[in-house]
């Protein structure tokens, strides 16, 4: 069984790099959809770790329908 995680972000701290890192660690595959976020240092970092699907968007849509976008992803 493959069990998929949607995160949804805005402007994330570096909590964010350690929640993906336990999840993967666990096996889960994650996607994160950005709320087109000022903060691009996290994403960045995330970009480099290959830990997770990053999904940019242009402009900030909300969280109904970010999650969307992520779960048509998965």
């Amino acid at each position: 069984m493959n069990i998929v995680s949607v995160i949804v972000s805005y402007n994330p701290n570096q909590n964010i790099l350690r929640l993906i890192s336990c999840l993967n660690k666990q096996g889960v595959k994650t996607i994160l959809v950005d709320n087109n976020s000022d903060n691009k240092q996290i994403i960045g970092e995330l970009k480099k770790s290959n830990e997770a699907i990053i999904i940019e968007l242009s402009s900030n849509p909300g969280i109904a329908n970010a999650q969307n976008i992520g779960s048509d992803y998965a």
